[in-house]
């Protein structure tokens, strides 16, 4: 290319000559251009096929890109529907464990030496005559009675907590009525206390709840447990479900109540199911509060 326009530049300067040496030099110039544009031509062409073909591979990776967001966000809905229906099982499978464990009882502080020389049941099922304070003549009322876990060195220093099954649900009842009012029951010299008989999910969520459930009964807010793992509140009628730790602090929060001091800390913002139901009748309704 460069002897191309050395030449062009020695015709130029070349002394002007009449007719035909004109036209010579004219057309050696044109000779000259034909071929600096084909070799430019054949410099850019490469380079033009280059940036088509990348145009095209960038579009490729546009609409893959697009089909991978389409993806990700079907699948994070999929994920979010799977994750509601597991919670949902979790709860069911909860409720029907607790409802196998309706006609338990969990006595605890009864002395582990109380039973050597006696049946377990037939001793407890006296102890349940004597408080309710009804002559059930010999009608049995237990189907059976038992200690929670195995006998060790390191469990003989506390007494393990007995678990009781009634044949009748109204004699079951009785006995929380009697432990409610009482506070605690006497058996022998010892106080004893009554407690249901809860699945470990529900004594773990309990457990999770402690400090919101004791905000709210400082504070005189009904509520009540309406499943194993809910609860619901009720204020100026509204009533908002609490399933877990975050949820039962934005309540505090919006009810204008305090944060317990154990649970200073921040919370995770989740949204809040607020349930546009009338408050209940509180005559009407069994309340823990």
């Amino acid at each position: 290319m460069a002897d191309a326009v050395g030449e062009i530049e020695i015709a130029m300067d070349a002394e002007a000559t009449p007719g035909s040496d004109l036209m010579k030099v004219l057309c050696r110039i044109d000779k000259l251009e034909g071929g600096l544009l084909e070799k430019f031509n054949g410099l850019i062409k490469p380079i033009t096929e280059r940036l088509d073909q990348l145009n095209l591979n960038l579009q490729q990776v546009a609409k893959t890109a697009e089909s991978a967001h389409s993806m990700a966000a079907t699948n994070s809905e999929v994920i979010r529907v799977l994750k509601i229906k597991e919670d949902h099982l979790q709860e069911q499978m909860v409720i029907q464990a607790n409802r196998s464990r309706f006609f338990n009882l969990k006595i605890r502080g009864v002395e582990e030496n109380t039973e050597e020389n006696a049946d377990l049941t037939a001793l407890m099922s006296e102890w349940i005559v004597s408080i309710i304070g009804e002559e059930l003549g010999a009608m049995p009322i237990l189907s059976q009675a038992y200690r929670l876990g195995k006998l060790t060195n390191k469990t003989r220093a506390f007494s393990r907590d007995i678990i009781v099954t009634f044949l009748q649900a109204d004699i079951r009842n009785q006995v929380v009525e009697v432990a409610k009012d009482k506070g605690a029951l006497q058996f022998g010299k010892n106080k004893v206390q009554v407690f249901p008989d809860l699945a470990p999910e529900a004594l773990s969520k309990r457990r999770e709840l402690k400090e919101i459930i004791a905000t709210l009964r400082d504070a005189g807010i009904r509520f009540r447990w309406i499943s194993p793992l809910k609860i619901q509140v009720s204020h100026k009628m509204q009533s908002y479900l609490i399933h877990n730790e975050e949820s039962g602090l934005e309540i505090l929060q919006l009810l204008h109540l305090p944060k317990p001091p154990r649970m200073d800390r921040p919370s995770v913002k989740r949204k809040i199911q607020l349930v546009n139901t009338p408050t209940k009748d509180p005559k009407k309704t069994s309340w823990s509060g």
